[in-house]
């Protein structure tokens, strides 16, 4: 694959602070089967931190329509000491990256990021806590003789998921009191897996589908236990509140990800935004005002409203990125729910005339951590000697090389006669060292280079040399200025002098460098 720029973007949410890494294999990770795409993964760097549950999406820019076109995947991912990386191996496929007509590579440059949504699990009212599994199960029964079907439930045999025992429950006619034009599905818990000594809940994420046999499709609803994280709105005699021509309620202002924030609900509907005939809602973005000139809070927004028959809350399950700013301070759904089904008693939102409704705010935080990676595009080795001579008069713990230059960066070969570290008077030390100088004053630039380091036998006109060739790449920084083996080649062999490695009190040190480009920090 031909070289070219990564922009690596590094979006943090709800202040992560637990340190992570983007690992990108252009050329795909082979042990997952990523051949001829590029991988893209998220790595938790402190394994030892508690489990954390987070919604992971990555993306890579879109220079032609100026966007960022992202997986959009809401499913939760765990991280904890036997997991700590979770990635996509086949994110986008080499043909599509090149070609110009995509616009995902431009002037041989493309820019990939993350998000990072990490669960909250502190509700306001009451402390819930949720336990979700990176394993999701999946179960099918099939039902035969729809038309013979007596009133009443049939309840699937028993499957297991998270420890504990489930059914599915199907009323081919509907549950008589509520509703007997539908049929009715229900997933039921055997409480029987459950611990007889509290009043245990389990929270879960489920999706109840019905196959279409003949189109091959499905129909599904999003539903889920557990309350919206950030606001509720629980509105009683909801038949006198839309009667008194309140045009729309305004709650009491919240926080979420340091913002303030009102909900906003028109029981009669919005009627600028065509909204009759349903309840709307919005998030409206307090204080817009105060924002920077030209700064915009990117959210991801969901509303709710609960189901008192099902005891869940249904979801729009929207994953994309809504922009509030000084011009657009709200943003909501005209048409939540029409009052048909809210009125209707038999789909559960309105139970002795009191319903409740809810948002969740996932703010993007716009200050962006990142780095940019130039690749050169034809690298070029510079080979370096060096003659160290009156070896056994050696009394400094090391010596450097004269510079010299390759890739427009300042190097040097380090020399340890007595060795360093652990290999100190057994072995000889040898290091290629990045002169600091010719690096940018930022910590966050880095030189990626392939090295071979070499020793000669002048006698046998042999080298030796580690690593053999220039099969792999390190990155050289103002953390980390220098690589090479503290355990290069052992003193005995070094000063045997049936080899030759030193000769006359002299030893001839040889270095190959490509620099193969460079790591800046992402500017905005």
């Amino acid at each position: 694959m031909a070289a070219f720029t990564f922009i690596i973007t590094l979006f943090l949410i709800f202040d992560f602070d637990h340190p992570t890494s983007l690992h990108i294999y252009p050329n795909g990770n082979k042990k997952e089967n990523g051949h001829d795409h590029v991988s893209i993964y998220l790595v938790l760097k402190d394994k030892s931190s508690p489990p954390i549950d987070a919604i992971v999406n990555f993306s890579i820019y879109n220079f032609l329509e100026n966007e960022y076109v992202t997986t959009q995947d809401l499913s939760v991912r765990r991280f904890n000491v036997l997991r700590s990386k979770w990635g996509v191996s086949k994110f986008i496929h080499h043909e599509s990256l090149k070609d110009p007509l995509k616009g995902f590579l431009f002037d041989d440059s493309c820019v990939f990021g993350v998000e990072v949504f990490v669960l909250n699990t502190t509700i306001q009212g009451e402390c819930i806590s949720i336990f979700r599994r990176s394993v999701n199960v999946s179960y099918s029964r099939k039902f035969d003789n729809f038309s013979n079907a007596d009133v009443g439930g049939y309840k699937s045999p028993p499957f297991f998921t998270g420890k504990y025992k489930w059914n599915i429950i199907f009323y081919p006619r509907g549950i008589v009191e509520r509703n007997i034009a539908y049929f009715s599905l229900y997933l039921c818990l055997d409480i029987s897996t459950l611990p007889a000594s509290s009043n245990p809940k389990v929270f879960v994420e489920y999706t109840l589908r019905a196959n279409d046999q003949y189109h091959g499709q499905h129909y599904q609803l999003k539903r889920r236990k557990a309350p919206p994280s950030h606001y509720s709105v629980k509105i009683q005699s909801f038949s006198l509140f839309s009667k008194n021509s309140l045009g729309k309620y305004e709650s009491e202002e919240f926080e979420a990800a340091d913002y303030k924030w009102n909900l906003i609900i028109y029981p009669n509907g919005n009627e600028n935004a065509d909204g009759q005939d349903h309840v709307s809602i919005y998030l409206v973005l307090r204080d817009q005002s105060s924002l920077p000139a030209g700064e915009d809070v990117n959210a991801i927004v969901n509303f709710y409203v609960y189901n008192f028959l099902e005891d869940e809350y249904i979801t729009t399950q929207d994953s994309s990125v809504r922009r509030f700013n000084v011009l657009k301070s709200d943003w909501g759904v005209s048409k939540f729910l029409d009052h048909a089904t809210l009125n209707d008693p038999s789909k559960g939102y309105l139970i002795d005339d009191t319903c409740v409704f809810g948002v969740d705010v996932f703010v993007l935080n716009t200050k962006i951590k990142g780095e940019c990676i130039t690749m050169l595009e034809v690298p070029r080795v510079v080979s370096h000697s060096w003659k160290f001579d009156k070896f056994s008069g050696a009394d400094l713990i090391s010596y450097c090389s004269q510079p010299f230059f390759a890739g427009n960066y300042k190097w040097k070969i380090k020399f340890y006669p007595n060795g360093c570290g652990e290999s100190h008077g057994t072995a000889i030390s040898l290091f290629l060292n990045l002169d600091l100088s010719s690096l940018s004053t930022s910590s966050n630039h880095k030189v990626l280079a392939k090295f071979t380091l070499r020793v000669k036998d002048s006698k046998n006109g042999k080298l030796y040399q580690r690593p053999e060739g220039l099969s792999h790449w390190y990155a050289f920084s103002n953390s980390c200025c220098a690589w090479g083996f503290s355990h290069f080649l052992p003193l005995a062999r070094f000063k045997d002098p049936s080899v030759g490695f030193l000769g006359n009190d002299s030893c001839i040190l040889e270095a190959d460098v490509e620099v193969l480009g460079v790591v800046a920090p992402l500017r905005k």
